[in-house]
């Protein structure tokens, strides 16, 4: 299980550390794979926008990008536990968007950025969060990985 992040905008070790793990642990209670891959990258605004305009047509800041590496025959097949890793995808955080979200919804940086981590990761694995149902589907799946961090976070 791997977990790469790359800090374009600044983030505190203890923070980085923390989110390394709980998405390495979130990855394994997702699939039940020891073998994949996933490269996180933490950026400003204006980077956030230029990738949102370039890959989604969107000239604006968010707080997530996911970018899935796997093709449907994969995720619905499965993945294999052995072997080379297997990269699922790339995640993008916004971190002044995280930022102004943690001070406005009154939780933590840490559990805003892993909220988001665990939202772009969910995508990575195929969930949508178009309709109603997908979004409650993947909210719950959010708070079951989340954990006693969910209890802190945004109300849904």
């Amino acid at each position: 299980m791997k977990v790469e992040i790359t800090c374009e905008e600044e983030v505190n070790m203890p923070q980085k550390l923390r989110l390394k793990r709980n998405l390495k642990s979130a990855m394994r209670k997702m699939t039940g794979r020891r073998n994949l891959e996933l490269s996180l990258l933490l950026v400003n605004e204006e980077r956030f926008r230029e990738l949102n305009r370039k890959y989604l047509g969107k000239d604006e800041p968010s707080d997530v990008l996911a970018f899935p590496m796997l093709d449907s025959t994969v995720m619905n097949n499965g993945f294999y536990d052995s072997g080379p890793l297997e990269p699922i995808g790339d995640v993008v955080i916004c971190v002044p968007v995280a930022r102004m979200q943690a001070r406005e919804f009154g939780c933590k940086l840490s559990d805003e950025l892993f909220l988001l981590a665990i939202h772009g990761l969910l995508h990575l694995l195929g969930f949508e969060d178009e309709s109603t149902q997908e979004k409650e589907k993947m909210r719950e799946k959010e708070k079951m990985l989340l954990g006693r961090a969910a209890r802190r976070l945004r109300s849904w």
